[in-house]
């Protein structure tokens, strides 16, 4: 199986895990916003999960599918705070303002402020959801 045709799978996988339709992947050449450290992104208007095309050449499989599982997550964060009722829901209310504040003064990572770019409620929150689904995609398909 190719690098694509895995990272398609694992998006489709956690895609439909989050009851999220599926988003596109795309390889780009240069810097994302002129940053080397950046290697994967979600791009909500477009629907994309841009991917840094020789980073995706020389990492593992894993790492890619953690990649898209972590940006996926921000697929799902993005829906939560656009379409979710949040009256009256008390905790999630209070998550979902985190997410909403966190998206509106995103701190995008360099390496000035990794720390402030890692502790974004966002960032932990997709952090641990790849790393959790991923366990789970390389049960449910056997791939050890």
């Amino acid at each position: 199986m190719t690098k694509e045709e895995f990272g398609y799978y694992a998006m489709l996988y956690g895609c439909e895990d989050l009851g999220l339709e599926p988003v596109e992947i795309v390889l780009f050449t240069g810097f994302f916003m002129g940053n080397p450290q950046i290697n994967a992104v979600a791009l909500m208007k477009d629907r994309k999960i841009a991917i840094q095309e020789n980073w995706f050449k020389k990492v593992s499989y894993d790492e890619i599918a953690v990649a898209i599982f972590h940006e996926i997550r921000h697929f799902y964060q993005h829906k939560q705070i656009t379409e979710f009722d949040d009256e009256n829901m008390g905790f999630i209310t209070y998550n979902l303002n985190k997410w909403r504040q966190n998206f509106k003064d995103y701190i995008k990572p360099n390496r000035k402020n990794d720390l402030k770019y890692l502790k974004q409620d966002i960032e932990k929150d997709a952090y641990m959801y790849s790393k959790r689904i991923y366990k789970r995609f390389l049960k449910d398909f056997a791939i050890e």
